[in-house]
């Protein structure tokens, strides 16, 4: 397939969703599946029968220590499972929690957030550590930084942890069909997101809803590119011409780069 990594094109799909401006920090609302994790700060209240409000920051072990109950590990869980963690945990020095005449009510909030540092390398716009907001996701990180080059995959991005590659993300499947396999995945302090580069590029022109050049991974066929680019126009014939960039040591010349073949789209 024609591999190309020319920045200047225009019609390369996808870098356009990392290209605009985001304010993260205007009153953005708790993620339903935001999981509590080390250094966040976490406000404890209780009322009814006992009163108070504590605060508490989640050391680098995942835990809270809470008088006359000891460590609590929190880490790793929604608001909500901590939260009846919590009210198991606590109902050991206030029964009233358990009690429903004279109850005592318990509920956990984020407290003070705070920007946590991660590293983009490879194929980004701005290489280089960065002040990210607590509730993003590989996406939004790398909106955060800039973006991705036009050279950078969009099928392959690394999340890092501890020198371990924790996940790999193909973004294709969001931008083109919506789904969604990355916000599950918090990014923490430290975390390095690597973009490589693109290896395989293809450009598909004709009767197509949207033409263009498309990253291909190598289990990928000329049916998965034309779901790529929106599927047929209503043109199209049973025909396609593919053009393949043969290599050094098999041309005869430069004259002979490209080799064409007929293929039927109806097998």
């Amino acid at each position: 397939g024609l591999i190309n990594l020319d920045d200047s094109y225009d019609d390369l799909f996808g870098y356009k969703y990392f290209q605009r401006d985001i304010n993260f920090f205007d009153n953005i609302p708790t993620p339903q599946d935001f999981r509590i994790g080390p250094g966040d700060e976490l406000i404890i209240s209780l009322w009814g029968e006992t009163n108070l409000r504590d605060t508490f920051t989640i050391n680098k072990e995942g835990f809270i220590f809470y008088e006359n109950v000891g460590f609590i590990n929190l880490s790793n869980r929604t608001l909500k499972e901590a939260e009846n963690l919590l009210k198991n945990e606590l109902s050991k020095i206030y029964s009233s929690i358990n009690d429903s005449e004279n109850q005592t009510n318990l509920m956990l909030e984020l407290g003070q957030l705070k920007s946590i540092n991660v590293f983009l390398t490879g194929q980004v716009n701005k290489p280089g550590i960065h002040l990210i907001h607590p509730f993003s996701d590989a996406f939004t990180s790398i909106v955060q930084a800039g973006g991705i080059k036009n050279s950078g995959s969009l099928r392959n991005i690394q999340i890092i942890r501890s020198n371990q590659v924790l996940a790999t993300i193909d973004f294709y499947d969001f931008f083109s069909n919506g789904t969604n396999n990355f916000s599950s995945i918090r990014i923490l302090d430290g975390d390095i997101i690597h973009v490589p580069t693109v290896e395989i590029r293809n450009e598909i022109l004709g009767e197509v809803v949207n033409p263009g050049f498309y990253e291909l991974l190598p289990s990928n066929t000329v049916s998965n590119l034309i779901d790529y680019a929106g599927g047929f126009s209503a043109l199209t014939s049973s025909k396609a011409i593919i053009y393949d960039i043969k290599s050094f040591d098999d041309r005869s010349s430069d004259d002979n780069a490209k080799l064409g073949r007929i293929i039927d789209l109806k097998t």
